[in-house]
């Protein structure tokens, strides 16, 4: 599967990391035995699908944050009426947190929370 993590809004400026949550992905897949590959191979080989990371934080005071971390786990499927192929996501959690000065470990710990259902579902 390949990884990838989205920050949006003003996540990077209120400091998450996007390099430092997909290291924090990946190791946490590869812990569970998920093999990551390069996203140009998702829908070209079987078994390979794509798990995407969604990070939108807005600041709802002056140290008050509030965060919604999404994971979705996407895979190449064939509409059976038409036959045509599409990429469904098939597994998708959603997570709503808040924090104050600790937001950067806040989004790491709860990433790799949902990772960890993820990997066990």
């Amino acid at each position: 599967m390949s990884v990838q993590i989205d920050l949006l809004d003003k996540s990077e400026e209120y400091g998450i990391e996007k390099m430092t949550l997909q290291s924090d992905v990946e190791l946490q897949l590869r812990k569970a035995a998920i093999r990551i590959v390069n996203d140009s191979i998702v829908g070209e080989t079987p078994g390979t699908g794509r798990l995407s990371v969604r990070i939108n934080t807005l600041r709802a005071c002056e140290s008050r944050y509030a965060t919604q971390i999404e994971v979705e786990f996407s895979e190449p499927a064939t509409v059976i009426r038409t036959r045509g192929r599409v990429v469904a996501a098939i597994w998708t959690i959603s997570r709503m947190i808040t924090s104050g000065d600790n937001l950067r470990q806040r989004v790491r710990d709860t990433t790799v929370d949902i990772l960890t259902i993820f990997a066990n579902d």
